[in-house]
């Protein structure tokens, strides 16, 4: 939401691709030639999330289960962990959000399992 990002001081700006980021210079050039400044450069490219559904999974669609990529999608997700105080939860996945969710579901005193494919958290 456009506006989310105005409420909290972020400069948003879409549809714009950087073709060079001149670490030295602290400047990023987009593809129209425009120069972006900046004192603190993080990447944070995205992903699009893998949904249960994606596997056929039988009840993919049942109450309670989430995917977090967006603000409504936290939004929901806060809803829940303060309605199952003391509860338990699996995250699936070992990436830094899951292991960042599962932080803060063991603050909010929920019992935490992560569930992941790879040998070890965070593989990339």
């Amino acid at each position: 939401l456009p506006e989310w990002y105005k409420e909290k001081g972020i400069e948003l700006i879409l549809s714009t691709e950087i073709v060079k980021v001149d670490l030295a210079g602290k400047t990023l050039v987009s593809g129209t030639g425009e120069t972006f400044k900046f004192q603190i450069l993080i990447i944070a490219t995205g992903s699009t999330v893998v949904r249960l559904s994606d596997f056929g999974v039988k009840g993919a669609d049942a109450k309670n289960i989430f995917y977090l990529r967006e603000i409504d999608d936290a939004d929901k997700l806060n809803d829940a962990i303060k309605a199952k105080k003391n509860g338990k939860a699996v995250i699936v996945g070992g990436g830094y959000i899951g292991l960042e969710l599962g932080a803060a579901l063991r603050i909010n005193n929920l019992d935490v399992t992560m569930v992941y494919p790879e040998p070890w958290c965070m593989p990339r």
